[in-house]
């Protein structure tokens, strides 16, 4: 707008032309390079006297650093003070951190309102720039669920720094600039004024993760303008997920969880799984078991460095039963069946030693569904129990007893060693002296066969608890190791005294004929 002439009316109706000004001005922000500013906001005050400034009206910068006004400034050599600020946008940053406006941060421009069109040109020739790099050199800048997420860098005042407009110091403690980092992990924060003193703090998903002050030597406390790479205590690590005696666990889903960072997946064929440029701090570290989402592991693990495949055990077990009968007796050979608490099957045979091994059961219950011991269905106690360690299960069995099987003769004596079988389980043992043997048997029905010296008995025998079995055989005596029947003996016995005289006279006979023949020898003539 330019100048014009218009009516102005006064006292006792005189009037008046006056030639009354009033100019469009506009204003741009650039930085170091001459380059736009966008997003930034121009404050004009109406600088009515030294030191007194009165707000006229606001803008904010469009994407090439220009800011226009609705307002059309009072010419007449006004005096105006424009101001460039850059001030966060509600969420740009997070809510316990604040920027403070001073003179350091804010570019000015002093115009007078001589002309239309003038341009207030204002420019940010410093900076403050780094890149940010984690321990490894990597950028902090990482896509999570398809969300890209920035390294926040913020200068902090060092030394306190005025502020023009409200005429007063801004105390050093407060934060004057921030930027996000790109993809590259750099950034460059404008600057007004080249003689402030900073230090510089990163902030990487919400964890201060860098400050100059702390962690340099030469970048200790920095000025405008200047350029540096800040190593970043961010991290990669990896985990190797295994069960309770060190075997790799594939193919379980994992979270790694903490704060702001949080990554999850599967485990590969080697139990590992890593995770990177995670920001120092405390992370938990959950897993489900590929069946049934049986959580195996929550654990809670400290980030102070670079971790390399650290072993984490998880509630991944092995368990040995120890199938056993009430009075201690070991089965072997027997077949165990249970089912997984994640509803998995296995059967195994126990070894010599009555044991049975069941690796990688993760934490729950293990059911036993059937031990089959000589052909036969075993019922045992416990049926089911908690795996929550790896160790030694002892079950014991209900439905075993003891067969004692006691072989006699005609008189009541113990007959021994005497073979004894058991059929249809196939069990051949042998008496003691006494004739007496014990045998564990499953509950059921038997047929049980004695054999002495050729002299055998055999029964069907139910056995439905711990049962003794008598078998007695017509057995009166054994001489030189032959059984005689009580017949057999007594029928013999009557016999004895004639056979003992025939043997006792033949050797009388042949003795005499000996005799005989040696008194009949002439001896030679002298």
């Amino acid at each position: 707008m330019a100048t014009k002439w218009s009516p102005v009316w006064s006292y006792s109706d005189y009037v008046f032309d006056l030639k009354v000004a009033a100019y469009d001005m506009t204003a741009k922000v650039t930085d170091w390079t001459d380059t736009g500013l966008a997003s930034y906001t121009v404050d004009v005050y109406w600088n009515k006297s030294k030191g007194k400034y009165y707000l006229v009206t606001s803008s904010l910068t469009d994407g090439n650093g220009k800011a226009t006004f609705a307002t059309i400034f009072w010419g007449n050599a006004t005096n105006y003070l424009f101001r460039a600020y850059r001030k966060p946008l509600v969420g740009e940053v997070p809510a316990d951190l604040s920027v403070t406006l001073a003179d350091d941060i804010i570019a000015y421009k002093d115009v007078v309102a001589s002309k239309d069109d003038i341009v207030a040109a204002m420019k940010f020739g410093d900076y403050i720039g780094l890149q940010a790099l984690s321990a490894n050199g990597k950028p902090l800048y990482k896509v999570f669920d398809g969300t890209p997420k920035y390294g926040l860098v913020y200068a902090i005042r060092y030394t306190p720094v005025k502020d023009t407009v409200s005429g007063t110091t801004v105390p050093a403690g407060t934060i004057a600039a921030f930027g996000y980092v790109d993809s590259t992990g750099k950034v460059y924060m404008p600057f007004a004024l080249s003689t402030g003193n900073y230090t510089i703090t990163v902030r990487w998903l919400g964890i201060d993760v860098y400050n100059s002050y702390d962690k340099e030597v030469f970048y200790k406390i920095v000025k405008p303008t200047v350029f540096y790479t800040a190593f970043t205590d961010v991290f990669d690590v990896s985990f190797r997920l295994t069960d309770d005696v060190g075997r790799n666990l594939a193919d379980l889903t994992y979270t790694f969880a903490g704060g702001e960072y949080s990554v999850s997946g599967k485990t590969g064929s080697d139990g590992t799984f890593s995770a990177d440029l995670v920001p120092r701090g405390s992370y938990k570290i959950t897993a489900l078991w590929p069946r049934k989402d049986i959580e195996v592991l929550d654990i809670d693990v400290t980030v102070t460095g670079n971790l390399v495949e650290v072993p984490i055990k998880c509630k991944v077990y092995d368990a040995t039963i120890v199938v056993k009968t009430p009075k201690g007796t070991l089965l072997t050979a027997a077949t165990v069946s249970v089912t997984y608490p994640d509803d998995t099957t296995a059967t195994e045979t126990t070894t010599p030693a009555g044991e049975v091994k069941f690796t990688q059961i993760p934490i729950g219950t293990l059911t036993v569904t059937g031990v089959t011991w000589l052909g036969k269905s075993i019922t045992v106690t416990p049926a089911s129990f908690t795996v929550d360690k790896t160790g030694v299960y002892t079950l014991t069995t209900t439905n075993v007893y003891t067969l004692t099987v006691k072989v006699v003769g005609a008189r009541g004596q113990g007959l021994g060693p005497t073979a004894v079988s058991i059929a249809p389980i196939g069990i051949t043992v042998e008496t003691d002296e006494s004739g007496v043997v014990s045998v564990e048997v499953p509950a059921g029905t038997y047929t049980v066969a004695v054999n002495y010296r050729g002299i055998e008995d055999s029964r069907s025998v139910s056995v439905t608890a711990d049962k003794t079995e008598t078998f007695g055989l017509d057995v009166f005596a054994t001489i030189f190791g032959r059984p005689f029947r009580t017949a057999e003996f007594f029928g013999e016995l009557i016999l004895l005294p004639i056979v003992v005289i025939v043997v006792l006279y033949l050797i009388f006979y042949e003795y005499t004929v000996w005799r005989r023949r040696r008194l009949a020898v002439v001896p030679p003539t002298k």
